[in-house]
């Protein structure tokens, strides 16, 4: 019955800000205690029962910078003790989602999970968005492969952006990428390779950077990384078949720019 009457009160504070927006200051006091929470609340199985999505739905209408209150949401979101302990917490929800639903439910059910993420981060402090940064972008480690082939949170979620079937999730992951990658179309392209980066940046109405079909070097400066697949170029197989024509690679040029339109 707890659960059930903190599910409905978590939906009336979406609806009532969701419709009248100027009243969401007055709700302001209750982002402490729905953050302490969404934290103390042991993941479930399935990960998205019921009270977490109304939780983190209620979480998504509120003024999570909270100025106007002296800031008491921020303060609660980030504990001067462990201050990216929440913001952790909600990228291990997110994790457990991506591992238990079938891809059909997650547009539906991991994309507000993603949206709160994007909040946090977005007025996290500066050790925090490393943190962040570390759990959800592709690491050195998973440049052995083409990015998005490892079974890495990372890589799981590149795999996600690229499917046709999830609209709704697969644009919110491409624009958390580019806003972690401090919506620098440069770094974002290095940080997920030039394939997944350009479908995005274009949807977008973001020019392509001229550099990004140049190869770069990785955070140590010690290997070449392909821009395409975000390989290490050391790492890639070795290509034994005969050089493509000028035609073939005409038609596969065409080929390309067909899929990045659709």
């Amino acid at each position: 019955m707890d659960d059930m009457a903190l599910t409905e009160t978590c939906k009336l504070i979406f609806n009532i800000i969701h419709f009248y927006s100027n009243l969401s200051e007055h709700f302001s006091k209750s982002i402490p205690p729905l953050i302490k929470i969404l934290h103390k609340t042991k993941i479930p199985d399935p990960p998205l029962e019921q009270p977490i999505p109304a939780v983190i739905n209620a979480l998504i209408n509120l003024d999570l910078n909270d100025k106007k209150n002296s800031g008491l949401g921020y303060s609660a979101l980030f504990p001067k003790v462990e201050a990216k302990a929440n913001a952790e917490h909600v990228i291990n929800i997110l994790d457990s989602a991506i591992a238990y639903y079938p891809k059909e439910e997650l547009d539906q059910f991991a994309s507000p999970v993603i949206t709160l993420i994007r909040k946090i981060y977005k007025i996290a402090p500066e050790q925090v968005k490393k943190s962040m940064e570390l759990r959800l972008l592709p690491t050195d480690t998973e440049r052995n492969k083409p990015l998005g082939k490892s079974d890495t949170l990372s890589a799981r979620l590149l795999q996600l952006s690229m499917s046709a079937l999830m609209p709704t999730l697969r644009t919110s992951i491409s624009a958390m990428m580019f806003e972690l990658s401090g919506e620098d179309s440069t770094k974002f392209v290095r940080n997920v390779g030039y394939g997944l980066a350009a479908g995005f940046l274009m949807s977008q109405g973001i020019p392509v950077p001229q550099n990004a079909m140049e190869t770069f070097s990785n955070a140590d400066g010690e290997v070449e990384i392909n821009p395409i697949t975000g390989q290490r170029r050391d790492m890639e197989p070795e290509d034994t078949g005969p050089p493509m024509t000028e035609e073939e690679k005409e038609r596969e040029a065409e080929r390309l720019f067909v899929l990045f339109e659709r």
